[in-house]
């Protein structure tokens, strides 16, 4: 049996047996893993980043379409369809109807940060309910002894994240360009 726990966005961290086994989430003779994910971007994510990225810097200023950005970079063509439309819809990117139609960046990539992709992809960026979550009343919050530093986890990730651009994502990129493939 597979579990897959998922808060807000995830990273993933294994859980060894004997801790299910104490927390009463699997029998002694269930064969298991855990996996619990927090704080790993999604694939949407990731791919949302790429076709920024490939917008602001390597398309040459010109409107690009999903079946574009999925070939160069081996995305499904429908998923990266469904995330350009959010995008879009977000405000992130501008779309263009028609035959020549396709998406451009709405601002200038230094103008764009990563906290609002994950945003506009994932929802909220939270590490844990009761710092993300003020309405839900948290069950140990009279006993917590790590709520004020997981709040100030949580404030440190989130102005990273904000203070982080997908210019600077481009700067820190190893991968070399790719506007001179040809898609298809």
């Amino acid at each position: 049996m597979l579990l897959y726990i998922r808060p807000f966005w995830s990273a993933t961290i294994l859980i060894g047996s004997n801790a299910a086994l104490h927390a009463g989430i699997l029998r002694d003779d269930d064969d298991y893993q855990i996996e619990i994910n927090v704080l790993k971007l999604t694939k949407k994510t990731d791919y949302a980043l790429m076709a920024l990225h490939h917008m602001g810097f390597l398309a040459d200023e010109r409107l690009v379409n999903a079946k574009e950005i999925a070939e160069i970079y081996q995305i499904p063509v429908e998923m990266m369809a469904k995330i350009l439309q959010t995008l879009s819809r977000e405000g992130l990117i501008v779309s263009e109807n028609g035959p020549k139609g396709g998406y451009a960046l709405s601002r200038l990539p230094k103008d764009i940060s990563v906290a609002e992709v994950i945003e506009v992809i994932e929802g909220p960026i939270g590490i844990a309910d009761c710092v993300q979550d003020a309405v839900t009343p948290c069950l140990q919050a009279d006993t917590c002894t790590i709520r004020t530093p997981v709040a100030h986890i949580q404030a440190r990730i989130s102005a990273l994240l904000t203070g982080m651009s997908v210019a600077e994502v481009h700067a820190m990129s190893a991968v070399p360009a790719v506007s001179m493939i040809e898609p298809g």
